[in-house]
């Protein structure tokens, strides 16, 4: 994890504050650098799904199972919200600070998490029918917090 999470943040970031002339090629092209992160991390989770579905895994999972799967993540991410949304208030937080917060702490990260199933032994299982909860939940706190 720390060659292929930290790693490329640090280097980022260390670009980022090199100086006057990085900060401004950054404003310029923010749009386009968001646009590139996001397609490099939307092909993390589709080549993991790609080989698993070229393997015929997803066709063995029942539909009562993806089913369950979204109704626990998503009642997870609830509880998550309940629970930070106590504690921002228990901390006495202005109002835009707790929806900040509640909002933040309460999202699971995807790349990290498929980050983390990449570096599990194969005995776990189809790394790509491994990270079907995680996308799923992910697209089903993505619904509810909009």
């Amino acid at each position: 994890l720390v060659l292929t999470v930290l790693l490329p943040i640090a280097i980022g970031k260390a670009i980022a504050s090199s100086g006057p002339g990085a900060k401004n090629v950054i404003a310029r092209n923010g749009q386009g650098l968001t646009m590139i992160s996001n397609l490099l991390l939307i092909t993390t989770p589709l080549m993991q799904i790609s080989l698993s579905s070229a393997r015929g895994v997803f066709a063995l999972v029942p539909v009562v199972d993806i089913v369950l799967a979204v109704a626990v993540t998503a009642f997870i991410h609830i509880v998550l919200l309940l629970f930070n949304l106590l504690v921002s208030k228990l901390l006495g937080l202005t109002e835009s600070m707790t929806k900040s917060v509640v909002f933040v702490a309460s999202g699971k990260q995807l790349p990290m998490a498929l980050a983390v199933l990449s570096f599990l032994p194969a005995s776990v299982g189809d790394k790509g029918l491994v990270a079907l909860p995680c996308i799923l939940g992910h697209f089903a706190q993505i619904v509810m917090d909009s």
